[in-house]
Formats: C-alpha cells, structure tokens, sequence
C-alpha cells in the first residue's frame, strides 16, 4: 500500500516538473533551448576538470586524461558557441522526422501491396514528415521556435500522462475489470526501446541476491497472459511481445526466413500457436537465453468474448503454414523449425490485411497484441504509429502499480 502511494505520488511530482518545463519551452523557446546548453555545458566543463585534476594530481590514468580532452571542449563549446549545438539539436530533430517518414512509407508500400484499406493516410503522413524534415535542412525554411513548441507540446502531454497516471495509481477504480479506453502519451521510441532490457538487467541484479523464481501477487485471477519477451543478444534488448488465452500462446512475427528482406524487418507474417504455455517459454529461455515478464490482465466475461471473436477473426483470415521441420523431422536450421520441433506449434499466413506482411517497425508483435487485447477496449496512443515492446511493457508496469488495475500479477520466468 505505501509503495502504491509513493510510487503514484513520484509519477505526479515528476509529470508536474515535465509540465513547468515543457511550459517554459514553448514561452522561451531559442532562449530556453540556450539556457540548457549552458547548464549542460557547465556541468561537462565541472566534470572535464574534475578528470584533469585526478589526472595531474593524483595519477597518470588514461582514462581522466581521454575524459579530459573530450568534456572539457564540450563544456567550452556549449557555453560560448550554442549556435552549433543549437545546429545539431536541428540536425537530429530533422533526421528524427525523417526517418519517422520512411518507416510510415514502407509500411505505406506493404498496405499497399497487401490492398489494406485507409492506407492513403499512412501515405499523406509518410510525405509531410519526410517533407518537413528536408525542409529543416534549410535555414531559409528553418524557424527553431517552431520546433521547440512542437517538442514543448510533446513533452506538456507527456508530462499530463505522468500526472493523471499518478492520480489513478493513488486513487484505486471502484471495478478492477474496467479496461478503460484512455489517451496514453508513451516515451519517446528511442527510450522506451531500452525498457525491456533495463528491467532484464534489474531482476538479473536482484536474483544475484535472491536466486529463486520472481512472483508478485497470485497470477490465479488472471485470464489473460501478456508475455515481453527480452535477450541480452542483438536485436533481442528490444524485445518481443505475444500473449497467453484460454490454453493458447498467440504470436506474430517474420518466421518464414526464406521470404525475410531489409536486413530481416520485413517478410510474410506469420502467427503461431501453442498449446502448452510452460513447454513454450521453456523453449524460449533455452533458445535466446530469454527473461519473460508476464503481465496477468483481469477480464469480464463480455472482454472475453471479444477477445474470442478477435482472435477468431484474425485465424479466419489466414491459412496453416508448415515449417521445414514438418515435413524433414530433426530439421533446425530456422526458429519456425526448431519451435516446431519442441512445441509442435501450428502456424498460419495471412490471406490479406496489414498483417500479411509483418514489418519490424510498423506492423509488429506488438500491434497484433495490442488489436487482441484492444478489442477489450484499451489503447496506447502512440505519436509515431509505432509500438514498440518498451512501449507496452511501460504501459502494463503503470496498470500493475495501480490500485485495483487490471493487471493483476507480474511473473518473472528466467533460467534457473
């Protein structure tokens, strides 16, 4: 009961100070964006002379010395010349837009190679950041008070997320049932892609102390299983995400390696089902060397019967997919092979919708998790149209904290 408090009252004071701050940015917007370089660049020059005082005085280290060239003209640099910060800042904040844009434009050819409907819209908005991006490139064009109040915006709805999710982390809902559709201002994909490895490496930290399986609360209640997948390997620090319902784990991803291309972020989606859930996460801790988190959710009857219909809806539009290993027993050179093997999963391929083509950054594991889970009527609203697996595990760790939330457990599976 007191950490819910302290944990909801640390959410408020910390969406109170990114509101102040967000505020002042889009008052002061050049200024303010100046003022922080200073204080940024006050704190490199403390450190960088801090490292050439140990380094003089106390030994000949490299490491203060290497510290000591780098901090210091930093320091320098972002004091008495915030043009060039300044420069950079729009550099990124231009590249940022138009990466943003390219990956909306992919997803645009796949939908439209797919004939998914709606899919102009993808498109309109693939162009203006793609445009608005180049466009920064060019000073003639380029109004740096503009893009600080667009950051600034950002960063108040951020800042009101954090608030309101203090307010109902304290005050507990009068049903733990209600999925609640409800306006989610996530993090910024670049941080909430560090989310699930971060949590790795902080259970990893605490089962060095205590070396035993990690459970909050009975798990019992729950009747759907949300499992983040996270590897310390490659691409696996980002995770994965999949769920568990009524004796089924459901996943989606690029298993059919020989139809992967763009460095394997595209490629035929394919949705796989398990029967045996401890078979299963057995088979992904010993292949990646995975940690699990299992978010258990609370449903109503009626939730459930949409979920039904949901996932009735999305196999209703595909067709079974057999792995290598179906018909070349002891066959394992790919994952859908060896997952077969181990779990005897079936497999399916989308006969048409955005699914059919699976796309790292757009039509993701995520997404598939969230439109199950969705139709029980919760959201996460991202800016960029991607969700990533931080996003949603950030999401579920605020329901967990909350009084009487949904999320009813938190499971940790690991190798033992």
């Amino acid at each position: 009961m007191d950490n819910i408090i302290y944990k909801g009252i640390i959410d408020c004071l910390l969406g109170i100070i990114v509101v102040m701050v967000s505020l002042l940015a889009m008052i002061n917007q050049t200024l303010f964006l100046i003022r922080v370089f200073d204080i940024l660049g006050v704190i490199l020059l403390i450190n960088g002379l801090h490292e050439a005082y140990d380094y003089f005085c106390y030994n000949h280290k490299k490491v203060h010395f290497n510290n000591m060239l780098i901090l210091i003209p930093l320091g320098i640099i972002l004091i008495f010349y915030p043009s060039i910060p300044v420069g950079f800042a729009t550099v990124v904040f231009a590249l940022y837009m138009t990466l943003m844009g390219v990956i909306k434009l992919i997803s645009y050819f796949n939908y439209r190679r797919d004939k998914v409907k709606r899919r102009f819209f993808v498109l309109i908005g693939a162009l203006l950041l793609i445009g608005n991006g180049f466009t920064l490139v060019f000073k003639d064009y380029f109004d740096i008070d503009i893009v600080i109040v667009f950051i600034g915006f950002y960063g108040l709805l951020l800042g009101l997320s954090y608030i309101a999710d203090g307010i109902y982390t304290v005050i507990p809902s009068k049903k733990k049932e209600s999925l609640k559709r409800r306006i989610r201002i996530p993090l910024p994909m670049a941080i909430s892609a560090l989310i699930p490895n971060s949590m790795r490496q902080m259970i990893n930290d605490k089962l060095a102390v205590e070396n035993h399986e990690i459970y909050d609360r009975d798990n019992n209640e729950a009747d759907l299983e949300v499992f983040v997948h996270v590897s310390p390997l490659g691409f696996g620090k980002m995770g994965h995400c999949d769920l568990y319902f009524e004796g089924e784990v459901l996943s989606y991803g690029n298993y059919d390696y020989s139809s992967v291309r763009l460095f394997e972020s595209i490629g035929d989606g394919v949705l796989f089902s398990v029967k045996d859930k401890h078979q299963y996460i057995q088979f992904c801790i010993k292949e990646d060397q995975k940690m699990i988190f299992g978010y258990g959710l609370k449903l109503i009857e009626k939730q459930k019967n949409e979920v039904r219909q949901k996932i009735k809806s999305l196999k209703d539009n595909a067709i079974r997919w057999y792995p290598i290993s179906y018909s070349q027993p002891g066959y394992r050179e790919d994952y859908a092979s060896r997952l077969y093997t181990e779990t005897k999963a079936d497999f399916y391929k989308f006969k048409s919708g955005k699914f059919k083509t699976y796309f790292v950054l757009g039509t993701n594991c995520v997404l598939l998790a969230d439109q199950i889970i969705g139709s029980a009527g919760t959201d996460i609203i991202d800016l960029n149209g991607i969700i990533a697996p931080g996003t949603y595990q950030d999401y579920l760790e605020k329901e967990y904290q909350r009084m009487n939330g949904f999320v009813v457990s938190k499971t940790v599976y690991h190798e033992m």
